[in-house]
């Protein structure tokens, strides 16, 4: 197997023609980036990419011999992987980001980690009294990223923190 890294998680089809939404956390080099590789039950399988386009919440990709929403849902909540030479050398580090809750209005804490499970991607979040909080890094309550202030604008479900 090829030197690769975990990068993501697939999401829901996107359109009807075999489209997946990836969630991808690390900073990739598109250019000649030429497959991804899932998770299957029992080993870890290269998808060749025959399209691929950003969209601002997430990748959208288009894999050969993917061409249904139904053959799609089936590569749904998939660990994706790369090869390491395709990710950027300036990958954020979101272990220097702070939190803030744009629905309360307040900073929640600083990351101190990402960690990325089964469940998917889970943030933790040092706040007030050092306690840390487990939320998860899911695209819906992300507002947005804010690289140049390291800030990461959350949408925040009453009684999470």
């Amino acid at each position: 197997m090829k030197d690769i890294e975990l990068c993501g998680r697939t999401g829901k089809p996107h359109g009807l023609k075999g489209h997946v939404a990836l969630h991808i956390h690390k900073n990739l080099n598109w250019n000649k980036l030429r497959a991804f590789f899932l998770q299957s039950k029992n080993d870890i399988l290269p998808y060749l990419i025959e399209d691929i386009f950003e969209t601002p919440k997430h990748v959208v990709v288009k894999f050969q011999d993917i061409n249904s929403v139904d053959a799609a849902k089936k590569l749904s909540n998939t660990d994706v992987y790369i090869e390491k030479k395709f990710i950027d050398e300036d990958e954020l580090n979101y272990d220097e980001f702070t939190v803030t809750d744009i629905l309360k209005n307040k900073k929640i804490g600083s990351v101190t980690k990402v960690l990325n499970e089964k469940t998917g991607q889970w943030i933790v979040v040092v706040g007030k009294n050092k306690k840390e909080i487990l939320l998860p890094f899911h695209q819906d309550l992300i507002d947005k990223i804010d690289k140049h202030n390291k800030t990461i604008y959350y949408k925040a479900p009453d009684g999470i923190y």
